[in-house]
């Protein structure tokens, strides 16, 4: 990748958005976590 340019990735938490009953989904966590992946070329 460096032979590229310059690479880095950046993290953001999100919290999850409940829009129906919890018995009506089945979702394992409460929080998403969001990857920017960032390559600045040469």
């Amino acid at each position: 990748m460096s032979g590229y340019g310059k690479y880095s990735v950046f993290t953001k938490e999100h919290k999850r958005f409940k829009a129906d009953k919890d018995e009506n989904r089945k979702i394992a966590g409460s929080g998403v976590t969001e990857y920017l992946h960032c390559l600045v070329k040469k």
